[in-house]
């Protein structure tokens, strides 16, 4: 049995938990106030997702840069905070890359309006519900982590 909670970490969080290849939960939330309110609100969350879940296994989303230098450093700072908890904490993790969970999930790179669109179609498909693009993202972190680890 493997119990996978992922975070697609921003203002806006995605979060899912995959167990045993079942979407077991699934939500997003959004932060507010200046940036280290919302570093301190998104670490939060995911602690209390990791005491509400039990997960064997937390996935959090790499960065990538795309033009915004400033919201690049942002979430770098957001992934080393988070990251250092987990190490600390002696929880089991792993950092995906995008195109890892995308390619595990089939998602084909044309623009992110795109790939969004086709990680909530991967999500309706294999689990029959309709996510947010942040849960649907989340959702797509957690399969591909469970289906390498199961």
């Amino acid at each position: 049995m493997t119990r996978v909670l992922a975070l697609d970490q921003a203002t806006t969080t995605g979060i899912a938990v995959i167990e045993d290849g079942k979407l077991i939960f699934h939500d997003k939330q959004t932060v507010e106030g200046e940036w280290e309110d919302k570093v301190n609100q998104i670490k939060k969350l995911m602690i209390d997702m990791i005491s509400d879940h039990s997960p064997d296994i937390v996935a959090i989303e790499n960065i990538q840069f795309q033009q915004n230098q400033d919201v690049y450093r942002k979430l770098a700072e957001l992934k080393g905070v988070l990251e250092n908890h987990l190490f600390d904490s002696e929880i089991d993790y792993r950092i995906v890359s995008p195109s890892t969970w995308k390619s595990i999930c089939g998602i084909k790179k044309q623009g992110r309006d795109s790939e969004k669109k086709q990680a909530q179609g991967f999500v309706e498909k294999i689990f029959d519900v309709k996510l947010s693009q942040d849960a649907s993202d989340a959702t797509c972190i957690a399969y591909s982590v469970w289906v390498k680890n199961k």
